[in-house]
Order: C-alpha cells, then sequence, then structure tokens
C-alpha cells in the first residue's frame, strides 16, 4: 500500500500513459452497469420462478418504496452519467453499439432501462444476502479452526465487496465490461449454486448439477 501511494505520488495520478482521457471522476452509473453484468453472467444461479414472484411481490407489498427507489436511480442516471469520447467515437468495442443502439438510442431510452438496473441490484444484493453466514451471539460456533468455516459472506464482508466495487468502478468515466470481470469473480466467489428449481413443481433432484451444467454452457 506504501509502494503504490509512492507511485500515485510520483506518477501524479493512477493513469499510466493517456493521463488526459483517464480523469477519475463520479460515474456512479457504472454500479448500475456492473450490477447488470453480474446479474446476466450469473443468470444460471439466480433463475427461478420464486426468485422472480418474490420480486414482483414487492411491487403490490412496498409501491411507494419501489417508486423512491426508480427516483434515486432516476437521479443518478441523469446527473452522474459520463459520456466518454472514446464511448462515442471508437467503433471497435461493442460497448459503442451497446451505448449507441440501446441506452441512448434516444433521449428517454436510458430511463426505460432503469427497471433492469433496479432489478440487477436486487438480483445481486439477494444472492449476497441468501448466501451469507451469520454468527449467533449467543450459541457458540461449530467451527474449532478458522480454515473450517465455510467460504460465505457476512454482513461486513458483503459491505466491504460492495464498497471494493464502488470504489474500483465509480471513479472511471468510460464505460467497460472488461471493468467488471474482477467484481464478478469476488462476486461469484461468496454466491453457491442455490438449491431451488427453476420451475415451481420441477424435480428438485440433481438441482445443483442442472444449474452448474446451464452455468458451463451459459
Amino acid at each position: 500500500m506504501v509502494l503504490f501511494f509512492i507511485f500515485v505520488i510520483y506518477n501524479r495520478g493512477i493513469t499510466l500513459g493517456d493521463k488526459e482521457n483517464h480523469v477519475a471522476g463520479l460515474h456512479i452509473a457504472q454500479i448500475f452497469y456492473c450490477f447488470s453484468f453480474l446479474m446476466v453472467f450469473s443468470l444460471p444461479l439466480w433463475l427461478s420462478q420464486y426468485r422472480l414472484t418474490s420480486y414482483f411481490a414487492r411491487y403490490k407489498q412496498a409501491p411507494i418504496f419501489i417508486f423512491f427507489e426508480f427516483l434515486i436511480i432516476a437521479f443518478f442516471v441523469r446527473f452522474f452519467t459520463v459520456v466518454h469520447p472514446f464511448l462515442l467515437a471508437d467503433n471497435r468495442h461493442f460497448t459503442f453499439y451497446i451505448w449507441r443502439k440501446i441506452i441512448n438510442l434516444r433521449w428517454y431510452t436510458k430511463y426505460l432501462i432503469i427497471p433492469i438496473y433496479h432489478f440487477s441490484i436486487y438480483v445481486v444484493i439477494q444472492q449476497l444476502i441468501a448466501n451469507a453466514f451469520y454468527f449467533d451471539a449467543i450459541q457458540e460456533i461449530p467451527f474449532k479452526n478458522a480454515r473450517d468455516l465455510p467460504l460465505k459472506p457476512t454482513g461486513i464482508s458483503i459491505t466491504a465487496l460492495l464498497g471494493c466495487i464502488f470504489l474500483t468502478i465509480v471513479p472511471s468515466p468510460l464505460f467497460e465490461p472488461r471493468y467488471y470481470i474482477v467484481p464478478y469473480i469476488f462476486f461469484r466467489l461468496f454466491v453457491a449454486v442455490p438449491y431451488e428449481t427453476f420451475f415451481i413443481g420441477e424435480p428438485i433432484s440433481d438441482i445443483t448439477l442442472r444449474r452448474l451444467k446451464c452455468e458451463l454452457s451459459y
């Protein structure tokens, strides 16, 4: 860490090479891009009729909270979306076409995909919470050695993971999916294959293997 700070001071920034086009900023929309990336590539893990039903049930149970959550996302999309010149000019990258044909097709399309951002946040957080390891304040921990602890997130590790993702991608002005690969790897390490069927009424036997096969082929 000391050597890193020495490098930043000596280099007058974290960027190697073209510093003018890689200036750190506050690109909060990166969180929505990153969570959508995590949602898409973890599809074989979370996809189930129960998960979809529980998500849409929130619209009936807490419509006011859903409305304000949408407003918060819209606020960050409106005021904290950075459009890098490379994104507009470099047609060698598929993000150029994602931005041009989907996100910025019309002035209002970036707001139409807010439900996707909202759902992706729900999916990522729920997967982490569902795999969380909870410590009991009274009962003794049933592990003799620290190495026997399961590789599961706790409240602290979930907060640390989300904080590290935020600090890593938000300062970057460029919309680039390769920035989300490392967050996905850490996210996947904490998420186990859920023991639930894709559809209600489907046989539960070998569901873990089926999900892993889907993930491998996916």
